[in-house]
C-alpha cells in the first residue's frame, strides 16, 4: 500500500485544474452535478452508541437529507475555495449534529493510481477522542484494504483551527491531496468510501469537502542530453518524455569522473509548467550569478513532482571542456605594401602556445609557422598582395573544443561603386567594399554611410577611411528620367489636366467609363506625373462599392484606357443607375493619395462628319441650293464642360 499526501497552498490549487482535465475521472467526478452511480448512507449517532452507526442507505438523487450535496464553486469556506477541479465538489456532512454521514462509490482499475482531494471541518469541543467528529476515508478491493486514514477533531497534527469558538473551534485540514496505488489492482473493481461523523452528544458538527477523484498514471522523469560539451556552446537538456509532472527541479552538482560529489551542488526549482528543454548553463547563471566552471564532470538531476503521486528523479553525468584561448592579434595597417615581400609579423606578440592545444593559420599559405600562434607572413616574389586580407587562428583542445580568433592586413580601402536599380523614383548608389570593420564613407550629397537614393543625373563622389588611410571615387549617372515623377501633384494643373471623356453617355457592358490625359495616346503616355493611381466608386447612395489601383509600368507612365470602370463589383455588373467616381494619384515626392479634380463633358452634340448630296445636277458646286440629305460618318462635339472631384457615370445594363 502507498499513500502520499500534500498540503496544497491555495495559490496553487488552480493550477491543478488543467492538469486535471487530461486524466481518467471515474463516474464519480461530481462534475455532472449529480450523485449518480454513489451509494448515499446516513445514521443517527448517540452518546454510549457505535461511533460508526447503524446505516440506512436511499437512492442517490432522492436524499431527503443535507448530508450528501453537490455544491458549486463560488464563494468560500473559511477563506478557502469549495472546489478546486472543474466546477462542483461533494460536500458531505453539514451543520447538524449527532449524524454519520457515508458515501461510496465502486469503479473499475484501468489506470495505476488513484488520486482525490478533501477538505475536512471538524468541531472540537474536547470531548472523549470515542465522541469527537472525524473525517475517514477507504479504499479496498473486497475485504483488502487499500488505503484508509482516519481524522479526529482535535486529536491530528494535520488540522489547524480556522474559526469558530474559544470553547468550540473549527478545525481544517485544508485541502489535501491523496494519492493511491493501484498497479496491483489493475482491471479490478475497487472501492472508495468516505465518513465523516459529528458529535455524538450533539452541537458540535463535521463535514468534509471532496473534489477530483480521478485516475492517474505514475509519474515519471526522463530527460536527454549530451555527455560531453564545449565551455561556448549552450547545455541543453530535454524533459519532453516527463509524465504527469505538475513541478519540477534541477540540480547541478559538481563531481569527479566515477559521478562522486566534489561541490556544492546547484538547484532551481521551476515551480509550475512541464520541463520541456532547458539550457543547464543559463540556470546556473540565474542561480549563482557565475559562468558554469569548465573542465569539470557534472551530475544533473531532474526531480519532477504532481503533488499526490509522489516524485520522480533521472539524472546523467556530463563533461564541460574548456574552450582554448586564442588570440590572433591586432588588425595590421601597411601604408607600403612592399613589406609584405619582406614579411610582417601576426598573433599576439608574447603569447605562449599550451601543451595540448593544437594550433593552425587559416589559410596557411605564405605562413612561415602555420602552426605557432605567434608567427609572420611574407609573401613570394612576384605574388600580387590581395588586401585586405584575413588570418584566422585556430587552436583546439583535446577532446575536440575549438577557439578562433582572426585579424586582417589591410592598406587603403578597396571598393568600387554600384548602382542598384530601385524605382521609377530614383537609383541607389552602393559602396562595395572588401575592408572589414567600420569604414567612415562620405558622399558629395553630404550623406553618411554605404548607400545613398538618388533621381537626378550628375556626378557623384564618395571618400571611403578606414583605420590605414582613405580613398576616392566618383560615379557619373546621365541616363535618368524621372524628374516628372517629383513634381508637385497639383489637384487642378493646368497643363496636366486629366479628362473624363464619357460623363454624360451611358456606360453600358462593353463599354468602360475612361479617365485619360489629354496631351499623348503614345509612351510616355503624357506627364500625369503619378506612379500609382486609385479609382473609387460609390453607388448613389454615396457607399463605396469597388476600389480600384495600379502603377505605372517601366517608368513610362498609363497607357491609354488603363484607368476606367467597367461597370463591374465583384465580376458582376451593376445594377442600372447613376454612379460616383473620385480620382487619386501619388508619386515619388507624394506618397499619400492626393484626389484629383476630372473635367468632363456635361453636355454634346451630336455632328455630321461626312454627306453627300442627293438630286445635284450641278456637280462643281455639291449640293447646290439643296440641302444635306445623308450622313454618312456621325460624330460628337462638346457644348459644356463640369470639373470636379466627384465625376459621375449612368450605367445601363
Amino acid at each position: 500500500m502507498k499513500t502520499i499526501q500534500l498540503l496544497f497552498l491555495v495559490s496553487m490549487l488552480f493550477m491543478v485544474h488543467e492538469y486535471a482535465a487530461a486524466q481518467w475521472c471515474p463516474e464519480g467526478s461530481f462534475e455532472s452535478n449529480s450523485l449518480a452511480n454513489w451509494q448515499c448512507y446516513h445514521a443517527d449517532l448517540y452518546v454510549g452508541g457505535p461511533n460508526n452507526g447503524t446505516f440506512g442507505s436511499y437512492v442517490a438523487g432522492e436524499v431527503p437529507f443535507t448530508n450528501h450535496t453537490i455544491i458549486g464553486n463560488f464563494g468560500t469556506v473559511y477563506g478557502m475555495p469549495p472546489v478546486i477541479e472543474g466546477n462542483y465538489s461533494l460536500r458531505l456532512g453539514d451543520a447538524g449534529n449527532q449524524q454519520l454521514s457515508r458515501i461510496d462509490h465502486d469503479f473499475l482499475v484501468t489506470t495505476p493510481a488513484l488520486k482525490f482531494y478533501y477538505n475536512a471541518f471538524l468541531v472540537n469541543p474536547a470531548h472523549n477522542p470515542a465522541d469527537q467528529p472525524y473525517f475517514e476515508y477507504v479504499v479496498s478491493q473486497g475485504p483488502t484494504i487499500i488505503a484508509q486514514q482516519k481524522i479526529v477533531s482535535g486529536n491530528s497534527p494535520l488540522l489547524e483551527e480556522v474559526g469558530g469558538f474559544a470553547s468550540a473551534p473549527v478545525e481544517s485540514t485544508n485541502w489535501m491531496c491523496v494519492g493511491v496505488d493501484l498497479s496491483a489492482y489493475m482491471g479490478q473493481n475497487v472501492r472508495i468510501s468516505f465518513r465523516v461523523a459529528d458529535c455524538r452528544g450533539g452541537g458540535h458538527a463535521g463535514w468534509v469537502l471532496i473534489d477530483g477523484i480521478c485516475g492517474v498514471s505514475p509519474i515519471t522523469a526522463a530527460f536527454t542530453v549530451d555527455h560531453f560539451f564545449c565551455s561556448d556552446e549552450p547545455i541543453i537538456a530535454d524533459g519532453s518524455a516527463s509524465k504527469f509532472e505538475l513541478t519540477y527541479r534541477w540540480k547541478i552538482t559538481p563531481t569527479d569522473s566515477g559521478g562522486n560529489p566534489t561541490g556544492q551542488a546547484v538547484v532551481w526549482q521551476a515551480g509550475n509548467g512541464l520541463v520541456g528543454r532547458t539550457n543547464i548553463k543559463a540556470i546556473y547563471r540565474n542561480v549563482t550569478g557565475q559562468v558554469l566552471p569548465c573542465d569539470q564532470h557534472y551530475r544533473l538531476e531532474l526531480t519532477t513532482q504532481n503533488g499526490c503521486l509522489d516524485e520522480a528523479t533521472d539524472s546523467a553525468l556530463i563533461y564541460v571542456e574548456c574552450v582554448p584561448e586564442v588570440d590572433a592579434g591586432d588588425n595590421l595597417c601597411l601604408t607600403d605594401v612592399n613589406r609584405l615581400y619582406q614579411g610582417v609579423n601576426i598573433g599576439r606578440a608574447g603569447f605562449a602556445a599550451v601543451p595540448g592545444i593544437t594550433y593552425r593559420w587559416i589559410p596557411a599559405t605564405h605562413v612561415q609557422n602555420p602552426n605557432a600562434p605567434v608567427t609572420s607572413f611574407r609573401l613570394p616574389a612576384g605574388a600580387a598582395p590581395d588586401l585586405p586580407m584575413k588570418l584566422v587562428l585556430e587552436a583546439t583542445a583535446p577532446n575536440g573544443c575549438t577557439a578562433r580568433d582572426s585579424m586582417y592586413i589591410q592598406s587603403q580601402p578597396q571598393f568600387t561603386i554600384v548602382r542598384e536599380q530601385e524605382d521609377c523614383c530614383g537609383i541607389f548608389l552602393r559602396v562595395d567594399a572588401k575592408d572589414p570593420g567600420s569604414l567612415d564613407i562620405r558622399w558629395s550629397t553630404g550623406e553618411t554611410g554605404p548607400r545613398i537614393f538618388i533621381h537626378e543625373n550628375g556626378t557623384y563622389s564618395v571618400t571611403v577611411a578606414n583605420a590605414c588611410a582613405s580613398a576616392s571615387d566618383t560615379y557619373v549617372v546621365n541616363d535618368l528620367d524621372l524628374e516628372r515623377y517629383w513634381r508637385t501633384l497639383n489637384p487642378v494643373p493646368p497643363a496636366e489636366q486629366v479628362l473624363y471623356t464619357e460623363g454624360t453617355q451611358q456606360l453600358f457592358p462593353g463599354r468602360r467609363a475612361i479617365v485619360y490625359h489629354t496631351e499623348a495616346t503614345d509612351p510616355p503616355y503624357g506627364r500625369y506625373s503619378a506612379t500609382h493611381y486609385k479609382l473609387d466608386v460609390y453607388n448613389r447612395w454615396g457607399q463605396l462599392i469597388r476600389v480600384m489601383e495600379d502603377s505605372i509600368d517601366l517608368c513610362s507612365g498609363f497607357p491609354p484606357e488603363t484607368i476606367g470602370w467597367d461597370g463591374k463589383v465583384d465580376g458582376q455588373y451593376v445594377q442600372e443607375g447613376v454612379y460616383n467616381m473620385r480620382l487619386y494619384l501619388k508619386n515619388c515626392r507624394y506618397q499619400d493619395w492626393v484626389p484629383m479634380k476630372v473635367t468632363w463633358c456635361s453636355r454634346l452634340e451630336t455632328i455630321c462628319l461626312d454627306s453627300e448630296c442627293l438630286l445635284s445636277l450641278i456637280r462643281f458646286n455639291p449640293c447646290g441650293f439643296l440641302k444635306d440629305l445623308a450622313c454618312y460618318e456621325v460624330g460628337q462635339r462638346c457644348l459644356g464642360t463640369s470639373s470636379d472631384f466627384i465625376f459621375k457615370t449612368t450605367f445601363t445594363p
